[in-house]
C-alpha cells in the first residue's frame, strides 16, 4: 500500500509540474483536443492545479509520512498490549 501511494505521489507530482511549466494542460473529448490555461479558462486550470496539487500532498502523507503497525505474527493486529 506504501508503495503504491508513492508512486502516486511521483506520478502526480510530475504531472503538477509539467501543468506548471506548460502553462497548462490537454484533453480529448469528441475526437477534438482541447488545450486549458490560465487564459482560456482560469476556473479549470486553477481547480485541476489544487486537485492534484491535493493528490501528491496526501499521496505523500500516506506513502512517506505514516509508520506502519507492526504485527508480530499475532492473528489480531489492533490488538492492546497488556503491560504487567
Amino acid at each position: 500500500m506504501r508503495f503504491l501511494a508513492r508512486v502516486f505521489c511521483i506520478v502526480f507530482a510530475i504531472v503538477v509540474i509539467n501543468l506548471l511549466i506548460d502553462g497548462g494542460y490537454k484533453y480529448h473529448a469528441m475526437g477534438s483536443e482541447y488545450f486549458v490555461s490560465v487564459t482560456s479558462n482560469p476556473l479549470k486550470y486553477y481547480f485541476a492545479l489544487v486537485w492534484q496539487s491535493l493528490i501528491v500532498c496526501v499521496s505523500f502523507y500516506f506513502g512517506f509520512i505514516v509508520k506502519l503497525e507492526i504485527n508480530n505474527g499475532d492473528k489480531t493486529p489492533n490488538k492492546k498490549i497488556n503491560k504487567e
